[in-house]
Parts: structure tokens; sequence; C-alpha cells
């Protein structure tokens, strides 16, 4: 179950789904997997939109590696599944069920920290080194902080007040629509980029492979040539 960070784009999720997916498969041992992020239409799935739910299916253990066992399993799968913002906790499927449903958390074992500080409760929940860990990240978040004079707000209504939030998240999803368009305009020009590297690297490769037959060729025409040159020098 990897956890991203809070305000995570849908996305962006969609994509780190679709790659966590894709590094579970690797594993000879694994038949299917099934990812989800978010929350069902239901009342009791606490689950956030940075949570991922990933189920896997192993295959008969007749199939498996020699040797190998469950705890290798899961050990081996935390290595693979490797990215960058995202926290693993392994746990059957039906327990995490019972567990989130029971205590409200993603994990059979939770700590609460309390404090006046958001920043030195961040600091204490980081410090917590077990074999799977994770806590939720309080700070650092992605947040719209809109500040409202008081002697201003009295002279208006709460419809106007309203009315100006709205038109600041407007401007704010229109900025990132704004970027989600540019990065669409640059993303194809990374990969013409790729694609002319991997192309020049292979011009390369065949320049270096006929400079080679090149030598070859000129090697071969020398010795032609000394061996001539011996034959007349004998006649």
């Amino acid at each position: 179950m990897p956890s991203a960070l809070p305000g995570i784009s849908a996305g962006k999720v969609a994509e780190l789904l679709q790659q966590t997916d894709r590094l579970i498969k690797t594993v000879p041992e694994v038949q299917t997997v099934f990812g989800k992020a978010g929350r069902a239409e239901s009342a009791t799935d606490p689950a956030p939109l940075e949570m991922f739910e990933t189920t896997i299916q192993f295959k008969p253990r007749s199939q498996w590696r020699a040797g190998m066992t469950t705890d290798k399993l899961i050990e081996e799968l935390d290595q693979r599944v490797k990215v960058p913002g995202l926290s693993n906790i392994w746990v059957p499927p039906i327990r995490n069920r019972i567990d989130m449903l029971a205590t409200g958390i993603k994990s059979p074992v939770g700590v609460k920290v309390a404090g006046t500080s958001l920043q030195e409760i961040d600091r204490i929940a980081e410090l917590a080194h077990t074999k799977q860990s994770l806590y939720e990240q309080l700070t650092n978040s992605r947040k719209l902080e809109q500040k409202i004079e008081q002697l201003q707000a009295m002279q208006q209504s709460a419809g106007d007040i309203e009315r100006q939030l709205a038109s600041k998240i407007a401007e704010v999803e229109l900025l990132a629509e704004q970027l989600k368009a540019a990065n669409a305009l640059i993303e194809p020009a990374h990969a013409r980029t790729r694609e002319l590297e991997i192309q020049l690297a292979q011009a390369n490769a065949k320049a270096t492979a006929h400079e080679q037959i090149g030598e070859q060729l000129r090697a071969y025409l020398d010795k032609i040539a000394t061996t001539a040159s011996a034959a007349d020098s004998k006649s």
C-alpha cells in the first residue's frame, strides 16, 4: 500500500499507480496486480487520494523460486517499488481493511503524537526507525491561504467574500491548467530530443563500425601490396 505526499494531483496519482503496478509485476511470483487510488463511493472507505491500495495475487507456491518465502517476497517487493515520494506498507488486504475501519489509520499499529508545533510533531514522527513505517505528514503540503481583512470584511456581505475566494481559486486553477498545457507542449520536444539522441548514438555506432571496417580493409590491402611486392622481388 504505497502512500504519497499530501496535495498530489489526480494525474500524478494515476501515473504513479501505473508505475508501481508495472514494478510489482516484474517479480516472477506475482500473477496479477490491481491498484486503486483514492476512495470508493462508500462511507466505509476512509482512503484519501494520496493512498494507493494495490492487491497482489501470487502464483501457487509450487511455481515460486527455490527458497522463496513470503517474507523474502515482501522484502523483494519493497526493494523493487522504490519510488521517490512514496512509502510502502505490505499487509494482507482483508486485514488491512479491518484495521482501517477499526482504527482509522493505514497500519495495524499506530502512535498518535500530540503537540503545539506541527514542525516538532513532524520531526518526532519521522524518527520512527522500523522495518516498515509511515507517518502522516502535516506540513509542507500545498494549500491556498487567503487572509481576510476584518475591517473590509465588515463592509461586505458574506456572498461578496465567497465570490472573491472563488475568483482566487479559479485563478489558481487556471494557472495550473496553463502549466499543464505548457508541460504538454514541452514533453513532445523532450521525446523528440531523446529520439534524436538515440539516432545520433546509432549513427555514431555505425560510423565506428565503418571506421573499423575501413581499417581492416586498408590493412588487408597493405598486406596484399606487401605480398605482391615480395613476389616481384623474387621474380
